[in-house]
């Protein structure tokens, strides 16, 4: 994220982030978990993502509002993760991740990632789902924080400019 910017704007575009993370799961029309396999495949993604960028990169005042074009590009590189970390739930369904060129599913099931049960957030088993991926993740993200720290403290002492 930009340095230069306040913490209320840089908590908006984490927001942005979250939002763009979770674009395969929006219920619209001929998406979402309705349309499994099209809103879950790389390759649909990849084609509305890089309309997406392509159209945030012509459009210079919209790029530079949410920080240039490197933010525009991780926005995009956020919500394809979104089915490389579905692929890592246990439901045995996969992920349709070559539509349409292929009907493989893409299936890196770690056997402690559950979906969510049915009920969806207010189930009983929810708050456990909901626990182990915030340790999974949770730590990912300290450690990339930790990593990020070290680099900047060590970048500090170079005797090189």
């Amino acid at each position: 994220m930009p340095a230069r910017w306040t913490a209320p704007r840089k908590l908006a575009l984490l927001s942005l982030f979250v939002g763009m993370a979770n674009v395969p799961d929006w219920p619209l029309p001929f998406w979402g978990h309705h349309r499994y396999d099209i809103s879950h495949s790389i390759i649909a993604n990849a084609l509305l993502v890089g309309l997406a960028i392509a159209g945030m990169l012509f459009w210079r005042r919209g790029r530079d509002h949410m920080g240039g074009a490197a933010v525009v590009v991780f926005a995009g590189v956020t919500w394809l993760s979104h089915i490389l970390l579905d692929s890592l739930y246990n439901h045995s369904r996969g992920v349709a991740a070559f539509w349409p060129i292929s009907g493989a599913h893409l299936n890196l099931a770690l056997p402690w990632f559950e979906t969510l049960p049915q009920g969806g957030p207010f189930a009983q088993s929810a708050g456990r789902v909901f626990s182990i991926e915030a340790a999974f993740f949770g730590s990912l993200i300290l450690l990339s924080v930790a990593a990020r720290w070290a680099l900047l403290k060590n970048r500090g002492r170079s005797k090189h400019p």
